[in-house]
């Protein structure tokens, strides 16, 4: 379990998050919902501690996230951020096996059962055909897929994903989410940064509402999609339809600013 409690942090003098507390459970696909600016970004930030904490604690199955080194914080957690620096003159197949370093040992690599890995991780990402391109000369979904190959390929129970899905087109990302949901189902935590809360409700186990640095909501996702969650944490009013699915007799809820059939 993800567990966070109490937690102050910033940048600077400026304190962005505010006694903040929460807890994901194994296996869940948790997604945090917020307006831009409100603490995601800093939340995600803090827990693989690229940003100092001021007060509070993060731990993972118990064990303190804060308090242990890189290779050990590697290993139990895996990060893909909205922007990454690409190294110039590096192709796909080992970028992403720069995703074994955290399980590197005195002795090296262990090749086989490395290489095994990062092989499995470009297949699942459908980025095997890259894997002698150079990063640099993948399209922009490309080289999210393969950014999200490397995550995958440090085998850590943890999966922190900060707007990942943003920029792809409609295929690559329900296959991307189709991943994903995959791998919850085999064990692994994954907390999502996102803002189409309507993708979100359809492939989410939990959503978090996130505002002014604080928690607005926290609960299993057909608890926490309501007009009124929505609507409080976007500052605007939501509207919950419900649209008829191709399968017979089932329906789907789709939420939507009330603004927009009000201007129709």
């Amino acid at each position: 379990m993800l567990e966070i409690h109490s937690l102050f942090c910033g940048y600077g003098s400026r304190v962005v998050l505010r006694d903040v507390s929460l807890s994901i459970l194994p296996g869940e696909f948790a997604v945090l919902l917020g307006t831009n600016g409100c603490g995601k970004t800093t939340l995600l930030r803090a827990i693989t501690h690229a940003l100092a904490v001021v007060r509070g604690t993060i731990s993972w199955q118990g064990k303190n996230l804060l308090t242990m080194g890189w290779k050990q914080r590697a290993r139990l957690c895996a990060y893909v951020p909205q922007t990454s620096l690409i190294p110039q003159g590096v192709t796909v197949w080992d970028f992403v096996f720069l995703g074994r370093y955290p399980h590197r040992t005195l002795w090296g690599f262990t090749q086989d059962r490395d290489r095994e890995i990062v092989w499995q991780a470009l297949c699942e990402t459908q980025t095997i055909a890259l894997k002698d391109r150079l990063v640099t000369e993948l399209s922009g979904g490309e080289r999210k897929r393969v950014l999200l190959a490397l995550a995958l390929a440090q085998e850590s129970p943890l999966l922190l994903l900060d707007e990942v899905s943003a920029g792809l087109d409609c295929q690559a990302l329900f296959a991307l989410f189709g991943i994903l949901k995959a791998r919850t189902r085999k064990g692994q935590t994954v907390l999502c940064v996102m803002h189409d809360y309507n993708i979100a409700r359809f492939y989410a186990d939990r959503l978090i509402g996130f505002a002014k640095g604080g928690v607005c909501f926290n609960a299993p996702t057909n608890e926490a999609f309501t007009e009124a969650n929505l609507s409080t944490l976007y500052a605007i009013p939501i509207t919950i339809a419900t649209l008829e699915s191709s399968r017979e007799g089932s329906t789907i809820p789709f939420a939507y600013p009330t603004c927009l059939s009000a201007s129709s």
